[in-house]
């Protein structure tokens, strides 16, 4: 939780049909595109690999290499939404 932001904003677009089963009752179906405009990640991280910055493994020993990475993050989703309505 330290590492997430908690809010976010975004945009997105759809499109769905609806299916009417009776007068009371149809059935609704949608795909929906969405993404955010912030950054989520709060900060840079570290993650343990074995290997060096030219791309080979550490011949040498075992010993874990830690690289810093950039934890810029940018939420996407591609949703499917269906529904029955009464």
């Amino acid at each position: 939780r330290q590492q997430v932001v908690g809010f976010n904003t975004t945009w997105g677009v759809g499109a769905g049909v609806e299916y009417q089963i009776s007068d009371q009752n149809s059935i609704v179906a949608g795909v929906f595109y969405n993404q955010g405009f912030l950054n989520v990640a709060k900060r840079n991280g570290n993650f343990i690999t074995g290997i060096d910055d030219k791309g080979t493994p550490d011949p040498v020993d075992d010993t874990p290499i830690v690289k810093s990475i950039d934890a810029s993050t940018i939420s996407n989703n591609i949703a499917i939404r269906i529904a029955f309505l009464f």
